[in-house]
Protein backbone atom coordinates (compact mmCIF):
# COMPACT_ATOMS: atom_id res chain seq x y z
CA UNK A 1 0.00 0.00 0.00
CA UNK A 2 1.35 3.59 -1.07
CA UNK A 3 1.44 6.60 1.19
CA UNK A 4 2.48 9.17 -0.45
CA UNK A 5 2.20 12.78 1.14
CA UNK A 6 0.86 14.52 -2.24
CA UNK A 7 0.19 17.55 -0.61
CA UNK A 8 2.76 19.69 1.44
CA UNK A 9 -0.18 21.46 3.36
CA UNK A 10 -0.63 18.37 5.14
CA UNK A 11 2.68 17.67 6.07
CA UNK A 12 3.66 21.95 6.85
CA UNK A 13 0.08 21.50 9.27
CA UNK A 14 1.37 18.02 10.77
CA UNK A 15 5.04 20.26 11.69
CA UNK A 16 3.32 23.24 12.86
CA UNK A 17 1.18 21.56 15.14
CA UNK A 18 3.89 19.04 16.17
CA UNK A 19 6.29 22.10 17.04
CA UNK A 20 3.13 24.10 19.04
CA UNK A 21 2.45 20.91 21.37
CA UNK A 22 6.54 20.78 21.79
CA UNK A 23 6.63 24.29 22.62
CA UNK A 24 2.96 24.14 24.89
CA UNK A 25 5.20 21.17 26.45
CA UNK A 26 8.74 22.51 27.16
CA UNK A 27 8.71 26.20 26.27
CA UNK A 28 10.89 27.68 23.87
CA UNK A 29 13.32 25.32 24.47
CA UNK A 30 10.80 22.28 22.98
CA UNK A 31 10.54 24.45 19.90
CA UNK A 32 14.42 25.37 19.45
CA UNK A 33 14.92 20.96 20.07
CA UNK A 34 12.12 20.62 17.33
CA UNK A 35 13.54 23.26 14.99
CA UNK A 36 16.65 21.39 14.94
CA UNK A 37 16.05 17.81 15.39
CA UNK A 38 13.84 18.53 12.06
CA UNK A 39 16.88 20.55 10.61
CA UNK A 40 19.54 18.16 11.40
CA UNK A 41 18.13 15.25 11.39
CA UNK A 42 14.98 15.43 9.07
CA UNK A 43 16.55 17.32 5.90
CA UNK A 44 20.49 17.05 6.16
CA UNK A 45 19.58 13.14 4.97
CA UNK A 46 16.88 13.98 2.76
CA UNK A 47 19.47 16.15 0.56
CA UNK A 48 21.06 12.40 -0.02
CA UNK A 49 18.18 10.60 -0.14
CA UNK A 50 16.63 13.29 -2.94
CA UNK A 51 19.06 11.66 -5.47
CA UNK A 52 17.98 8.50 -5.54
CA UNK A 53 15.20 6.84 -7.02
CA UNK A 54 12.55 6.19 -4.16
CA UNK A 55 9.32 7.20 -3.58
CA UNK A 56 8.78 10.57 -1.15
CA UNK A 57 7.53 8.21 1.82
CA UNK A 58 10.46 5.75 1.20
CA UNK A 59 12.89 8.77 1.16
CA UNK A 60 11.38 9.87 4.21
CA UNK A 61 11.48 6.80 6.13
CA UNK A 62 14.96 6.03 5.16
CA UNK A 63 16.32 8.94 5.54
CA UNK A 64 14.46 9.25 9.57
CA UNK A 65 16.01 6.27 10.74
CA UNK A 66 19.89 6.21 9.06
CA UNK A 67 19.62 9.59 9.83
CA UNK A 68 19.52 8.40 13.72
CA UNK A 69 22.77 6.57 12.93
CA UNK A 70 24.92 8.71 10.17
CA UNK A 71 24.71 12.18 11.89
CA UNK A 72 25.70 11.18 15.56
CA UNK A 73 28.91 8.73 14.36
CA UNK A 74 29.85 11.81 12.33
CA UNK A 75 29.72 14.30 14.68
CA UNK A 76 31.65 11.86 16.63
CA UNK A 77 34.55 11.29 14.64
CA UNK A 78 34.38 15.19 13.45
CA UNK A 79 34.80 16.03 17.12
CA UNK A 80 37.84 13.45 18.10
CA UNK A 81 39.47 15.56 15.25
CA UNK A 82 38.23 19.55 16.32
CA UNK A 83 37.49 19.05 19.94
CA UNK A 84 34.60 21.26 19.72
CA UNK A 85 30.99 19.79 20.21
CA UNK A 86 29.56 23.43 18.29
CA UNK A 87 31.62 23.01 15.22
CA UNK A 88 31.75 19.58 14.91
CA UNK A 89 27.79 19.72 14.17
CA UNK A 90 28.48 22.57 11.77
CA UNK A 91 31.10 20.86 9.77
CA UNK A 92 29.06 17.33 9.96
CA UNK A 93 25.47 19.06 8.06
CA UNK A 94 28.01 20.49 6.33
CA UNK A 95 29.62 17.55 4.64
CA UNK A 96 26.27 15.68 4.61
CA UNK A 97 24.91 18.43 2.44
CA UNK A 98 28.25 17.95 0.35
CA UNK A 99 27.92 14.80 -0.33
CA UNK A 100 23.97 15.59 -1.64
CA UNK A 101 25.23 18.04 -3.84
CA UNK A 102 28.02 15.97 -5.15
CA UNK A 103 25.42 12.97 -5.96
CA UNK A 104 23.38 15.84 -7.53
CA UNK A 105 26.15 16.69 -9.94
CA UNK A 106 26.99 13.29 -10.52
CA UNK A 107 23.54 12.23 -11.18
CA UNK A 108 23.32 15.51 -13.79
CA UNK A 109 26.28 14.79 -15.44
CA UNK A 110 24.99 10.69 -16.13
CA UNK A 111 21.50 12.02 -17.36
CA UNK A 112 23.53 14.11 -19.62
CA UNK A 113 25.48 11.25 -21.66
CA UNK A 114 22.87 9.08 -22.25
CA UNK A 115 20.07 12.01 -23.09
CA UNK A 116 22.23 12.67 -26.04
Amino acid sequence: MKYNITYPIVAIISLSIIGLVFSLLFGSMGFKIFCGFIIFYGLSILFIFNQLPLDPDEKFFFGFFISFAIFPILIWYVDRLFHSFRLSIIISLILIILVGIILKIKRGKKNDGTDK
